[in-house]
């Protein structure tokens, strides 16, 4: 499923369309405060969309922590063969 060296993920690739998907998302949510920009849209903005802002960006912070664990893993592991 995911490219290794020795069965350890290498998640860039997950990360890049991580970072796509949500550049996209934001592009649409840009474009409907274009036409929605009242107080209901504020509200949703601020229960909804700066919730999962924190959370994607966390996320993404995590999963490239993750990936720089994984490959320095990967390279001690082929050190020690």
């Amino acid at each position: 499923m995911y490219p290794t060296i020795n069965n350890l993920p290498d998640l860039t690739g997950e990360i890049e369309r991580l970072h796509s998907i949500w550049q996209s998302f934001r592009q649409q949510w840009e474009a409907t405060q274009e036409v929605w920009s009242d107080s209901v849209s504020q509200t949703f903005e601020q229960n909804f969309i700066q919730p999962l802002t924190d959370q994607v960006n966390l996320t993404q912070r995590e999963l490239t922590h993750l990936s720089e664990v994984t490959v320095q893993a990967n390279r001690d592991i082929l050190e020690t063969r």
